[in-house]
């Protein structure tokens, strides 16, 4: 599909296309790498440390300073380390610490079936699970962002809620971010 809609207008054949493509998968998978291993780095340092670090659930574009009004920053200057859920190390050995129950009953440390089972948007699984993640870690905090009260995500209002509550994680949910003055 790369090369159909981008051949005429870029000038490249379909083996530039693909590798292209190859070339951006890569990159990609260097980056998650890159942020899961600073992720570890902070939940080690916190762990060691007896301190808490704040996992900021929302969606990609809260990563923007615009749609999130620096709000993780504010924390960050409290002393507060931030963790994005791309963040959170996804290599089976450090999650099945988490994950024991799900691991020994042959479960991915990833799955969400047991609390969201018909579930079909990425972004809204991925809040789920970080929150189930949360839920197990001693040592993280939520802080759930969602702007404009999200229809994508108002489905896991209750579910993250839930799973936040019935573990006793510490938890603050922005829901309506941008609804009202973001210095509010």
């Amino acid at each position: 599909r790369l090369f159909e809609t981008f051949a005429d207008l870029l000038g490249i054949t379909e083996d530039e296309s693909d590798h292209a493509a190859r070339q951006a998968l890569l990159a990609l998978e260097a980056f998650d790498r890159d942020v899961q291993s600073k992720g570890r780095a902070i939940l080690e340092t916190v762990e060691a440390e007896d301190r808490v670090a704040i996992l900021v659930i929302g969606r990609p574009y809260h990563a923007d300073p615009g749609m999130h009004h620096g709000i993780p920053e504010e924390f960050q200057i409290l002393g507060y380390p931030i963790l994005s859920i791309r963040s959170i190390p996804k290599d089976p050995a450090y999650l099945g610490r988490y994950f024991r129950e799900e691991v020994e009953r042959g479960q991915s440390p990833l799955d969400i079936n047991d609390v969201w089972p018909e579930n079909y948007s990425a972004n809204s699984a991925q809040k789920v699970w970080a929150a189930k993640f949360a839920a197990r870690h001693p040592n993280v905090v939520v802080l759930d962002l969602s702007s404009f009260k999200c229809g994508h995500d108002a489905p896991t209002y209750g579910l993250i809620d839930s799973i936040v509550r019935t573990s006793g994680t510490p938890y603050a949910a922005l829901h309506d971010l941008d609804a009202n003055k973001p210095g509010g």
